[in-house]
């Protein structure tokens, strides 16, 4: 799969030059990159998980998810925000809870 940077944001093509993933979030002013065949996604403020065919295995919900640890999996948030400062953002506050490579929460 290619990422490519339409005017909607980030967004992962297939061979057929379709696109697969939508609203992919971005990592280091670049799309982010898939783990264990899921990548962060972002749509009207809120964060969720995609898979490569593009299917919603965690559906956009979060407040803020943190991108892949390995050994830990991905941190997602409830209730945090968004921070920038120069060329970074993080997020801030909320509770916290670690979701699995399935997308399942995990603690």
């Amino acid at each position: 799969m290619a990422r490519i940077l339409p005017g909607s944001g980030w967004s992962y093509i297939g061979r057929s030059g379709k696109v697969v993933v939508r609203h992919v979030a971005t990592m280091d002013n670049d799309a982010s990159a898939f783990h264990y065949g899921l990548v962060r996604v972002n749509q009207d403020r809120k964060w969720g998980l995609a898979d490569e065919e593009g299917r919603l295995v965690v559906p956009p919900s979060y407040d803020g998810i943190l991108d892949y640890q390995p050994g830990l999996g991905w941190r997602a948030c409830t209730g945090c925000r968004s921070k920038t400062g120069g060329d970074y953002s993080w997020f801030e506050g909320g509770d916290w809870i670690t979701l699995d490579r399935r997308g399942r929460k995990i603690r």
